[in-house]
């Protein structure tokens, strides 16, 4: 990963820090979660070349009004394959980091949330034709079922859909996908 792309991942870091601190001075829930899951790309160009694999993250929710929730997260993907025509290898990584809003409706320890939001995609293919760093916003959908395992420990599985176009040479390419997520976390 770059420099340029490090420094902006510093700087949503600490965004997240600062807004998770300024929204508990207001005393509204906070979730922090880990989560993990499977990613399926939506370009079958994507797919050919590097298939599906697994995910990794971090999310925070906080608690804006009964229902409704402002999340923010941030996601890891890495995976290795080989190009199509002359099976060299090549890697890829895809940093996401984003927010939105969920609407979430609670019955007794278990609740079930839909939301929408963005995502800045951060691209960066490495092979022996060179390397490609792109990066774009897109727009991610999600719903979830979630369960309050005991006292603050929160379990949730959740579906994202995400769109980002990019070009990373002469030819637009799809990095988002379909992911199925599963997290665990606490409620502060």
């Amino acid at each position: 990963m770059s420099r340029y792309y490090f420094k902006k991942l510093n700087i949503i870091i600490i965004f997240f820090i600062f807004s998770s601190l300024s929204m508990k001075a207001h005393a509204n829930p906070i979730t922090l979660k880990a989560v993990g899951g499977f990613f399926f790309p939506a370009d079958s160009a994507f797919r050919e070349i590097y298939g599906s694999g697994d995910t990794s993250g971090l999310e925070l929710t906080i608690e804006l009004f009964p229902n409704l929730d402002f999340w923010m997260r941030a996601n890891y993907f890495f995976k290795r394959g080989q190009l199509t025509l002359t099976r060299e290898p090549t890697q890829v990584e895809i940093v996401t980091m984003g927010n939105g809003l969920r609407y979430r409706r609670s019955w007794k320890k278990l609740f079930f949330y839909g939301g929408i939001g963005t995502d800045y995609f951060i691209f960066n293919e490495n092979n022996v034709l060179g390397n490609i760093e792109a990066g774009n916003l897109g727009l991610t959908l999600k719903a979830g079922v979630g369960f309050i395992v005991w006292k603050g420990i929160v379990s949730e599985f959740c579906f994202h859909y995400s769109r980002c176009q990019i070009n990373p040479a002469d030819y637009e390419v799809n990095i988002g996908g379909f992911q199925a997520m599963f997290g665990l976390g606490y409620r502060f």
